[in-house]
C-alpha cells in the first residue's frame, strides 16, 4: 500500500525565484547595503533579553497591541505573521477551500495562486490592462458572474510595481 498526496498537490510545481546577481534585488526586497551599526546594536540588545528556552507568544500579543493602538483599530483586527506567504496562507485557510473562489489580477505575485491550488480554491484571473492598471469593466463583468470569497490585489503589485 502506498500513500500519496492529493492529486492537486502532486500536480503543483515548486515555487521558485530567479537567483540573479544584481546590486539591488527588488523581487526579493533585499538591500545591497549592510545594516547600520546602530540597528545592529539595537537588535543585539533586544535579543539579549529573549528567553530562547521558551516558546514565543504565538499570538504576538504585545506587537498586536502596539499596532492596534497605532492604527486605532481593535486588537482583533490585527494579524501578524512571518511574511506575506504566511499571511496569504492564513487567509486561504480561513476563507478558501473546495467550493470557494479567489479572484486575482494578473500578472501578480504567484503565491496566492499556489496556495489556491493547495487549498482547492477555484481561481478566476482578470488580466490587467497593458499599462498594468485594473480593467474595471472586466472586473465588474466577472463580479456579475461570481462573488469571490477572496479578492487578492497585491499592492504594490509584484512584478509590475503598480500601485493600486
Amino acid at each position: 500500500m502506498s500513500i500519496s498526496a492529493r492529486e492537486n498537490i502532486q500536480n503543483l510545481r515548486a515555487y521558485e525565484t530567479p537567483q540573479i546577481k544584481a546590486r539591488i534585488k527588488l523581487n526579493s526586497n533585499e538591500s545591497p547595503w549592510p545594516l547600520p551599526d546602530k540597528i545592529i546594536e539595537d537588535i543585539e540588545r533586544a535579543v539579549a533579553v529573549v528567553e530562547f528556552n521558551r516558546y514565543p507568544d504565538a499570538s504576538s500579543h504585545i506587537l498586536r497591541e502596539e499596532v492596534s493602538r497605532w492604527l486605532r483599530v481593535g486588537l482583533d483586527n490585527v494579524l501578524v505573521g512571518s511574511g506575506s506567504n504566511e499571511m496569504i496562507q492564513c487567509v486561504f485557510l480561513a476563507f478558501g477551500g473546495k467550493g470557494r473562489t479567489l479572484m486575482t489580477f494578473v500578472p501578480t505575485y504567484s503565491m496566492a495562486s499556489k496556495i489556491a491550488a493547495i487549498t482547492d480554491t477555484e481561481e478566476i484571473s482578470v488580466p490587467l490592462k497593458e499599462d498594468f492598471s485594473p480593467d474595471i469593466r472586466k472586473i465588474v463583468k466577472q463580479l456579475e458572474q461570481v462573488t469571490p470569497n477572496i479578492i487578492y490585489m497585491c499592492n504594490p503589485n509584484n512584478p509590475t510595481g503598480t500601485l493600486f
